[in-house]
């Protein structure tokens, strides 16, 4: 892990012209149209009822922003031509997966990761921000080198509309060319990504800058997260707690009303055995508390 590493989870509650304009930057507006042109029976399959987005409805809007310090970054061109080795980390991280058929583990079409991240969203919407630092292979059609891209997506049920069959998918970015499928697609690059990340006027997501070891890294939008600050804590002392003893302040919780949350997982009873024998095999304790260990090993 590089130094200075860390992750900010802050959570944003717009209201009034600034989740309008939001919603408007990020095109969540064409959310509500398709879910009406969808006939009744995709709709009560598109578990969107508790979205208050789906439905058009931008009085006020909750969202996660997850920012990374220090981190690579998803690099890699959007458009891999097919090549060996050649890999596009964005599109992996959002949108594909080993087929089931190379991969027994795999989730279906968006992958179990992509799914739990598609979950965590009540309209089943996220964005990412990404950063990383220059490369020969990932240039964008001026051939400068592409190091920022935006990409949003929507994870939806298939559902029909008139006599045309949809996956789910929804991308925001750019249209290339006339015709549908990736080849005619990418994401927003460099200034173009840049640009809407000040449009959608987030606290905590700022532009980023190659040049910052800092800046490098992505940025997590997870619109009408379906958990709250605490929950999100109490998660990440239970999965994390190792990386939480090593280095206290790598991750951040941040609540809507703009103060932290606290994150540490000496405060879960649950966690004491694994916390004792982790203190144990690092040789933090006395043979006095070897016994006790053995005994709450033991009743456990």
């Amino acid at each position: 892990m590089p130094a200075g590493y860390g992750v900010t989870y802050r959570f944003v509650k717009l209201e009034g012209a600034e989740a309008v304009a939001f919603a408007e930057a990020l095109g969540l507006e064409e959310h509500a149209t398709r879910l009406g042109s969808m006939s009744e029976k995709d709709r009560k399959g598109a578990r969107l009822d508790d979205s208050y987005a789906a439905r058009g409805d931008f009085s006020a809007l909750n969202v996660l922003v997850a920012t990374e310090s220090f981190g690579e970054g998803m690099f890699g061109p959007w458009h891999t031509g097919g090549r060996a080795g050649v890999v596009s980390r964005l599109k992996s991280a959002l949108i594909q997966t080993r087929s089931a058929k190379d991969n027994q583990a795999a989730g279906g079409s968006w992958g179990h990761g992509k799914k739990a991240i598609a979950n965590a969203s009540a309209c089943r919407t996220i964005a990412v921000y990404t950063c990383s630092l220059p490369r020969t292979d990932d240039l964008a059609a001026d051939g400068s080198p592409v190091t920022r891209r935006l990409l949003g997506v929507s994870y939806w049920r298939a559902h029909d509309i008139g006599e045309n069959s949809h996956v789910g998918l929804g991308l925001l970015g750019q249209r290339v060319g006339d015709t549908g499928g990736y080849s005619r697609f990418r994401p927003f690059e460099n200034g173009e990504a840049d640009t809407l990340v000040q449009a959608l006027g987030l606290p905590g997501l700022e532009v980023r800058s190659p040049d910052l070891d800092s800046q490098t890294g992505s940025s997590y939008l997870v619109v009408e997260p379906e958990f709250t600050p605490e929950v999100l804590a109490m998660a990440i002392e239970r999965n994390w707690w190792p990386l939480l003893l090593r280095q206290p302040t790598v991750v951040e919780v941040i609540g809507y009303d703009g103060a932290p949350v606290q994150v540490s997982p000496h405060g879960r009873t649950e966690l004491m055995p694994f916390l004792q024998a982790h203190s144990l095999a690092m040789d933090e304790v006395t043979g006095r508390e070897r016994g006790d260990l053995a005994m709450v090993v033991n009743s456990a």
